[in-house]
């Protein structure tokens, strides 16, 4: 693979787990579909931990004021769509469930 097909499968992965999260899949479930998709790509050694860090340079929710914050809340609730607090947890649970894949994996 080349450095650029290696960066779209991290960058992917990463990705994939923010976005598991922020559809309320447990750290289990995650766990398991992040696998999935690493064996999938051929198990490439690394990937778990490059993605945890990669999850850090991906776009972060805009910090608005308390107020508008709020009265947004309301339509993204309506939409069943995450809040800024809600996308930011995610973030770190992703990192958290791919650093231990890390750990166990390489």
């Amino acid at each position: 693979m080349t450095n650029s097909e290696d960066a779209i499968i991290v960058n992917g992965i990463g990705a994939y787990a923010v976005t598991f999260f922020e559809m309320g899949d447990s750290s289990d479930v995650v766990r398991q579909k992040l696998l999935s998709e690493w064996r999938r790509f051929g198990e490439p050694a690394g990937v778990f931990d490059a993605a945890a860090k990669a999850i850090s340079g991906f776009p972060q929710p805009v910090l608005e004021s308390v107020e508008n914050t709020e009265r947004k809340r309301a339509i993204l609730e309506k939409l069943g769509a995450q809040g800024p607090e809600e996308q930011l947890v995610a973030a770190l649970r992703a990192r958290e469930v791919l650093g231990s894949l890390g750990k166990e994996f390489g």
